[in-house]
């Protein structure tokens, strides 16, 4: 079976490591549908994707980390040195994915600098 499911992907910081580090991660929203894993069902799964983006708006937003605390000093004043490794930052994205799978967060760990 293909799934279409529906995510939030986000820039989520990693670390401070080398100047500071991103990696992407998708929040799983729903899955919109189920079809066969053939050519027509592939098909299906297609125009049901491009379907949704087109209906949808693109609820990009702002993220700024975990909330107002994150990346600020002690006094309120923005300092990188004050992030919260995992928080998203910049705008976030909706997209819809064909997959074989149910949908689910992603990664299923928060990656390490190596």
């Amino acid at each position: 079976m293909l799934h279409v499911n529906i995510y939030e992907v986000n820039q989520c910081y990693g670390g401070p490591e080398e100047g500071g580090w991103y990696y992407t991660a998708g929040d799983f929203i729903r899955c919109i549908g189920t079809f066969p894993d053939n050519k027509e069902g592939r098909q299906d799964a297609e125009a049901l994707r491009e379907a949704y983006l087109e209906a949808e708006p693109d609820d990009r937003y702002l993220k700024m980390g975990y909330g107002p605390h994150d990346g600020v000093d002690a006094d309120g004043e923005p300092d990188d040195r004050y992030l919260i490794p995992g928080g998203a930052w910049g705008y976030s994205e909706i997209k819809a994915l064909i997959q074989a799978h149910k949908g689910m967060n992603y990664p299923e760990t928060r990656p390490y600098y190596c």
